[in-house]
């Protein structure tokens, strides 16, 4: 997958769905999804790329800030979305939340990426269904996040 400045690896089995997304949520860059679908939710991913506020190298308080504002902007579908370590993706520091999560009468489970690089928030959200477990996840964020560069 290439983005605008950056390019990642979708998982084996999964497809391009980003000119379907960019269709249905113009500020949305790339995206994918597991193929066959398996209703009635089926696992994807989507990304993102927004001005940030911080030009340099991030500090702990600019982190800290951006994972407070990304909390609130996804307290509508999960209200108790928690915020987890940060880490890096891409050689750029990024900020991590997750948890249960709700639109309509459709649960799923979130898992929420915000890299802060040169000016730039790059969004990668993760959507799964409720029963993969935390193991099952990990199989398909960490090879996401491990092939993930800037360019």
């Amino acid at each position: 997958m290439k983005g605008t400045g950056y390019s990642y690896h979708l998982p084996t089995g999964w497809q391009d769905i980003s000119t379907q997304l960019k269709q249905s949520q113009p500020g949305i860059d790339t995206g994918g999804r597991q193929s066959p679908a398996t209703p009635p939710f089926t696992a994807n991913l989507n990304t993102l790329k927004v001005k940030g506020n911080v030009t340099g190298t991030p500090t702990a308080a600019d982190l800290k800030s951006l994972a407070a504002q990304i909390k609130q902007e996804v307290a509508t579908l999960s209200p108790n979305v928690k915020a987890m370590d940060n880490t890096t993706i891409g050689g750029a520091p990024a900020v991590h939340q997750e948890g249960d999560a709700k639109q309509g009468s459709t649960s799923f489970f979130l898992v929420q990426y915000f890299v802060v690089k040169s000016g730039t928030n790059y969004g990668i959200t993760f959507a799964f269904p409720t029963s993969l477990t935390q193991a099952q996840r990990d199989k398909i964020v960490n090879p996401v996040l491990a092939s993930f560069t800037f360019s």
